[in-house]
């Protein structure tokens, strides 16, 4: 039976630092989600329309030119001035590349569309870069996290758990951050605002903040510290 709690508590460590993980993981992409709501929403207001490749179709707008409504396009967005994939504007074709180039210029420049276009792009390639960083961040990480295949939780085991900890501790970043020291007063008011699931994470990521944390209720910091106690012990 204590073996068997032993193994109980090494999979509650486990689980909580995948929990902790995915939750960071929300948050950063939840982020770059509001982003691309905003951009998409901008869009559908100026009756542009968002392709799956996050790429953005204009319709022809401006003041006609040889009795012509300057056409539409489709545009690609960019991140910090790198190209995120090949531009789709497109004229008439023409042998001389520099002339079509130029004459593209200037199809663009009469329709006010383009440049609208242009800067939703940029925000949903931004926000589409953000969520891609988010997800090779992550993906090492939560592959990481991963038990022997026995029923004897190790020193070795242990040791791992302490190494997984500090490794999704420095992923998560500003996402779970225990408090400055406060007063008892201060923790119990803290502890008692978050949420449950907030809270597991804080013993999964910081168990020793947590368990010196006075205010907290006891039965909170003794799981704290039974995780630190053996951490150490490894």
């Amino acid at each position: 039976m204590r073996g068997l709690g032993d193994n109980f508590h090494y999979t509650q460590t486990e689980c909580g630092l995948i929990r902790a993980a995915l939750n960071s993981l929300t948050a950063e992409l939840r982020a770059a989600k509001k982003k691309f709501d905003a951009a998409e929403e901008d869009a559908r207001t100026a009756k542009f329309t968002v392709n799956d490749d996050g790429s953005v179709t204009y319709p022809p707008g401006g003041k006609e030119v040889d009795g012509k409504t300057p056409e539409g396009g489709t545009v690609t967005g960019t991140v910090k001035g790198k190209p995120t994939g090949k531009p789709l504007d497109s004229t008439a074709v023409a042998n001389d590349l520099a002339e079509s180039v130029s004459r593209q210029a200037e199809n663009f420049q009469q329709n006010p569309h383009r440049s609208k276009a242009i800067e939703i792009a940029d925000r949903i390639a931004e926000a589409l870069d953000e969520a891609t960083k988010a997800d090779e961040k992550w993906a090492p990480k939560l592959r990481g996290l991963k038990a022997d295949d026995d029923l004897h939780v190790s020193r070795k085991d242990w040791m791992d758990v302490k190494r997984d900890m500090q490794i999704v501790r420095k992923g998560a970043g500003k996402y779970l951050k225990p408090p400055k020291k406060g007063s008892p007063k201060e923790n119990a008011k803290w502890w008692k605002s978050l949420s449950q699931e907030e809270r597991d994470d804080y013993i999964a990521l910081h168990p020793a903040s947590i368990g010196a944390m006075d205010g907290l209720p006891a039965t909170v910091r003794d799981e704290a510290n039974r995780t630190v106690l053996a951490e150490a012990k490894a």
